[in-house]
């Protein structure tokens, strides 16, 4: 039964295969902020804490294997996020404090899409792997901050084909929440910095 299963799953995907289009470019865009402070009890510690999140970008690569109007994407991309943290300390309420985080990550999004004429409508998984971070809170005495390596999101979007142009606008929610946080004084908190971020992206079929 199962080497049935694996031929019948075989023979369909060759036959999908040879009669779909494949389409592939470079893709480049910009996304929201994705940080957000979670824990209120930093708060006992940190009084007047705030985020202020910037535009990150994103570059890489698509693969779109389309058979009418159905379409399986997955892409390959390079994302940076910026946020600046403001915050007083207890001890000297009066000073105020500033600290930034940038990091990169490789984002892995693989969508299946609806084509109406020119419009799209796609939905899938997205996996984000950290390789890189930078993050002030390190150079601070007593305090140090936490941060996953991976991730899983989902994304939703719509989209837009215009001759060899893609134009998408899509927008990830974190799946899992994992263990991010700020430890003070050797007691942590909880500090969620993968909210829903809205994504707009450009490809170019080659």
């Amino acid at each position: 039964m199962i080497r049935k299963t694996i031929i019948f799953f075989t023979a369909l995907l060759l036959f999908v295969t040879s009669y779909a289009q494949l389409s592939i470019g470079p893709r480049i865009g910009i996304q929201t902020a994705a940080a957000e402070l979670g824990d209120a009890a930093i708060r006992q510690e940190l009084d007047s804490l705030s985020l202020d999140g910037k535009l990150g970008f994103r570059l890489g690569m698509f693969v779109r294997l389309g058979l009418d109007a159905l379409y399986i994407q997955p892409e390959l991309l390079l994302t940076s996020t910026k946020s600046t943290y403001s915050f007083h300390t207890l001890a000297s309420p009066g000073e105020g404090q500033f600290r930034d985080e940038d990091f990169l990550n490789i984002d892995i999004p693989v969508v299946v899409g609806l084509k109406f004429a020119a419009f799209r409508v796609q939905a899938g998984p997205v996996a984000s792997i950290r390789i890189q971070g930078k993050s002030d809170f390190e150079n601070l005495d007593a305090l140090s901050r936490t941060y996953n390596q991976a991730s899983w999101g989902a994304q939703l979007g719509i989209g837009l084909d215009l001759w060899k142009l893609l134009v998408d606008l899509n927008y990830q929610l974190p799946l899992n929440k994992g263990e991010e946080g700020i430890t003070i004084n050797g007691q942590s908190y909880g500090l969620s910095t993968r909210k829903g971020i809205a994504v707009l992206s450009v490809g170019l079929k080659l």
